[in-house]
């Protein structure tokens, strides 16, 4: 390679039995090092401000939370907290559906792959549906009430997984300058076949900063903690997302490291 290219080309193999081929000088990694030494000189930078909000929701609906003044408080008292507003609100719930019904154990899973009728799985997915969009549509609202005479909120990016749900909230002043959204699921129950455990994964470009947020369920209990290791490390170690060009300079080579990787990975450096 280094006498037909003039590059010194090396190969791995990587912990996703892919082989790929880099440039073993590292040209663009150097460059890339230079430009960050000095982008003082030609980028402006501005703080961005997110707040997060996880919950294992135990098959809540926003219905529900009316019967107690607590419950039915805790979001609009949540928002009104939030001084000033941040730019993006993050929302992940955990078990938004029954994971204790009998309809969706792992016998019944199982069995459901082989002689489950179409109807009655077409009815179960319209329960979750609704039960997703009532979250969505619940949380729009609680920010309009609270908020909206502060800073008006698009909604950005929504996923679920059996059970799982993720909602993105943005301001207004700042959606024209995210690009490049993307989202992936993966699956960790009943051996990767199953959403009942997993994560839902959601990446995007907001200017020129990569932000990656992961709403997982795994494995609950004491004696489990060596199990959510393992399934958190194959989560970080998977390639669930798409390469995406946005991610690195038009100059940079195909075998460029920049990164650290194709920019198919969760962990993405910028």
């Amino acid at each position: 390679s280094i006498w037909k290219l003039d590059r010194l080309q090396v190969l791995s193999l990587g912990t996703d039995w892919t082989i790929r081929l880099w440039d073993g000088m590292l040209t663009d990694d150097w460059l890339e090092s230079d430009m960050q030494d000095h982008d003082v000189e030609y980028c402006s930078f501005n703080e961005i401000t997110t707040t997060v909000l996880t919950w294992n929701a135990g098959a809540a609906t926003p219905g529900t939370l009316r019967y107690g003044q607590h419950d039915e408080n805790f979001f609009r008292e949540f928002f009104r907290a939030q001084s000033p507003p941040p730019d993006i609100f993050v929302f992940g719930f955990q078990e938004l559906v029954d994971l204790e019904d009998k309809s969706l154990t792992a016998k019944k899973m199982t069995q459901s792959l082989f002689k489950s009728g179409k109807k009655k799985d077409k009815d179960k997915e319209e329960r979750m549906s609704h039960q997703y969009r009532a979250w969505k549509d619940y949380l729009a609202r609680c920010l309009d009430e609270t908020l909206s005479s502060h800073q008006q909120y698009q909604l950005l990016h929504t996923a679920n997984l059996i059970g799982l749900f993720t909602c993105i909230f943005v301001k207004d002043s700042i959606r024209g300058r995210i690009q490049g959204l993307e989202s992936a699921q993966k699956k960790l129950g009943m051996g990767g076949f199953h959403g009942n455990k997993g994560a839902l994964i959601v990446r995007f470009m907001l200017d020129n900063s990569s932000l990656c947020f992961l709403n997982c369920h795994l494995a609950a209990g004491q004696r489990n903690t060596t199990h959510r290791n393992h399934d958190v490390a194959a989560i970080m170690e998977s390639a669930p997302l798409k390469s995406s060009s946005s991610y690195s300079s038009a100059t940079m080579g195909p075998d460029a490291f920049v990164g650290g990787g194709a920019r198919s990975e969760i962990a993405v450096e910028n």
